[in-house]
């Protein structure tokens, strides 16, 4: 549970191993129901829905290995989640993102400096 604009408060419960979160609202709150201490239950039952329950169930981090392609289009240069995505439960994909275009900022700046540019 965050708050995000004006307030709000973003909600995510999380299930692993096949164990998914209900999408309807009474389910939804059972299971917050379940969790020590309760406070999230608490606000969760008090509080307004502004939208529908989204469900998202991502099993796996993907890796795209472009290196394995025969050949490689001019210019094409792939970053972010074009190369790995990260399960958003581990919040790693915008770091790893970040992380790739300073790098690639490092690398550009490099050869620019080293052509005079």
């Amino acid at each position: 549970m965050i708050t995000i604009e004006n307030g709000i408060l973003l909600v995510s419960l999380i299930g692993r191993f096949g164990d998914f979160p209900p999408t309807d609202k009474a389910g939804f709150l059972a299971l917050a129901q379940e969790l020590h201490p309760d406070l999230a239950y608490l606000i969760i039952k008090e509080a307004e829905q502004l939208t529908p329950i989204a469900h998202h169930r991502f099993v796996s981090s993907v890796q795209r290995h472009y290196e394995r392609m025969r050949s490689v289009p001019k210019g094409f240069l792939a970053i972010g989640d074009a190369i790995r995505t990260f399960n958003p439960i581990y919040a790693q994909g915008m770091g790893a993102a970040a992380k790739q275009a300073e790098i690639l900022r490092d690398v550009l700046t490099e050869h620019a400096e080293q052509f005079g540019e």
